[in-house]
C-alpha cells in the first residue's frame, strides 16, 4: 500500500496535468475561433469571385480555355485534405468518412477515381485501404498554405489537360 506521501504526490501531479489540460483546451479554443472568424469573414468573397468566374465562363464559352471544355471521359480526381497530426478532433474522422462515401455514391459507377492527398492522416488511410492514390503532399510544408495549394492547383490542372 502507497504511504500518504506518495498519495499526496500524486493528486498534486493529477491537479498539474488538469491545470496544463484546461490551459491547452483555451488555447485550441481561442485558435479554433479564430480559424472560424476567417472563414466566416471569407464568405462573401467566395461567393463574389465564384459568380464571377461563372458569369464569364457562361460570356467567353467552351472555346475559351481548355478547362471549359466538356469532356465525355469518366475519370475523376478528388482532393482530399487532412492533417499531418491527430491534434485537430474529429476533423480528420469526418473528412476521411465524407470521401468514402463520396466514392461509394457519388463516383462508384466512373471508370477511374484518383485520390490526390494532402495531409499525413489521409495518407495513412487510404494506404491501408488500396486506394488510387495519384500523389501525395503532407500538409506542413515549407512555404506555408499557399505555396501548398498553388502546387497542388497546377497538378491538378495538368492532370486535368492530359
Amino acid at each position: 500500500m502507497p504511504s500518504l506521501k506518495a498519495i499526496r504526490k500524486r493528486i498534486g501531479s493529477v491537479k498539474n496535468t488538469q491545470k496544463i489540460t484546461r490551459a491547452m483546451k483555451l488555447v485550441a479554443a481561442a485558435r479554433l475561433r479564430r480559424a472560424q472568424d476567417a472563414i466566416i469573414a471569407a464568405r462573401p468573397y467566395s461567393a463574389a469571385l465564384e459568380r464571377v468566374v461563372a458569369e464569364l465562363a457562361d460570356r467567353a464559352g467552351r472555346d475559351a480555355h481548355p478547362l471549359l471544355a466538356e469532356r465525355t471521359g469518366r475519370r475523376a480526381q478528388v482532393v482530399v485534405m487532412t492533417s499531418d497530426r491527430g491534434l485537430a478532433g474529429s476533423f480528420n474522422t469526418h473528412v476521411l468518412r465524407r470521401t468514402e462515401a463520396l466514392l461509394n455514391e457519388d463516383l462508384a459507377e466512373w471508370d477511374e477515381v484518383g485520390l490526390r492527398l494532402v495531409g499525413r492522416k489521409g495518407n495513412e488511410y487510404f494506404k491501408r485501404r488500396d486506394g488510387n492514390i495519384a500523389g501525395y503532399n503532407p500538409a506542413g510544408q515549407q512555404g506555408g498554405p499557399l505555396v501548398l495549394s498553388r502546387e497542388i492547383a497546377n497538378v491538378v490542372v495538368t492532370d486535368f489537360l492530359e
